[in-house]
């Protein structure tokens, strides 16, 4: 149950990490420019929702979830890229 817990609450930062990609929540500085980390850590997270990583994770963890039905989801919330 514990692991169960950590993994959800994990995938659930991970794909708020990603929004930030597609523009959902711009954290820009005073100067208007996004801060590089931040940048770099929900480009990461993109890759792991769209890629493979989200499929290992349920797998791993053997959570009862749809990994095409997260990304299906993810992708209709905050509009992919065109």
């Amino acid at each position: 149950m514990f692991f169960s817990t950590l993994a959800l609450s994990t995938l659930v930062n991970t794909i708020l990490d990603a929004a930030y990609v597609l523009g959902y929540r711009s954290k820009k500085n005073a100067e208007g420019k996004i801060n590089p980390k931040l940048e770099a850590k929900s480009r990461q997270a993109y890759a792991f929702v769209s890629g493979t990583g989200l499929d290992l994770m349920i797998k791993y963890y053997q959570l009862d979830y749809d990994p095409e039905e997260i990304r299906e989801q993810f992708f209709k919330r905050f509009k992919a890229p065109s």
